[in-house]
């Protein structure tokens, strides 16, 4: 059996191994969905990571402790990781899917051997992105995640702003995660492909690896 994890998201458990979108309108939204999630994986002695810019970093922390968690001692003792988009995601300056898959392996393994329940993360990355090539290459990594969180311990939630991300962006974001949060609320995603069915779809120059 699979465990179940907490969601911190309206008392929800999720499947360990979940790869989740977050929809939002407006960063008190983004901040509160985000600052529940990695509560609840704190609680439950989860390594937590967020990615995303500083300013965003600093809102979360805010939000953790205003939430009653000890945010210094959780970054000091590594369980809380903050960590740039740009920095982590990218490889000598380019966006490279069997890069980004190395290091989702790598911190999952990682997390395991500290002796953590699972790894969470939270992630909003739509800003790192300098070129529309980045974009479609994106998309297929968030198709190919889904892989290698499957079975994993391990849970995802990847947030995207409503306002900003081009639609086309969007529809591809709601086909790569089996579950969507919208307003607080979490839905089983009818809409949703696995990875095969998706990348069968992608016209054959965005077949990067």
């Amino acid at each position: 059996m699979v465990p179940k994890l907490p969601l911190g998201i309206a008392d929800r458990e999720v499947e360990s191994g979940e790869h989740l979108l977050s929809i939002y309108q407006t960063r008190s939204e983004q901040v509160t969905v985000a600052a529940d999630f990695l509560a609840a994986g704190l609680r439950n002695y989860e390594q937590c990571a967020s990615i995303g810019d500083e300013a965003l970093a600093q809102d979360i922390r805010a939000a953790l402790a205003e939430r009653g968690l000890d945010v210094h001692s959780a970054m000091v003792s590594g369980q809380l990781v903050f960590l740039v988009a740009r920095e982590f995601y990218y490889d000598q300056d380019q966006l490279k899917l069997d890069h980004i898959a190395g290091l989702v392996r790598d911190a999952i393994d990682d997390a395991r051997r500290q002796g953590y329940q699972a790894l969470r993360v939270v992630g909003e990355n739509f800003g790192l992105f300098s070129h529309p090539d980045e974009i479609e290459v994106w998309a297929e990594y968030e198709a190919r995640v889904n892989d290698e969180l499957r079975g994993k311990p391990a849970i995802a939630l990847c947030q995207y702003d409503q306002m900003r991300v081009p639609g086309h962006l969007l529809v591809n974001m709601i086909k790569t995660h089996p579950k969507v949060v919208v307003n607080g609320v979490l839905h089983e995603n009818p809409f949703y492909q696995e990875p095969e069915a998706f990348l069968r779809t992608r016209p054959a120059r965005w077949q990067i690896c």
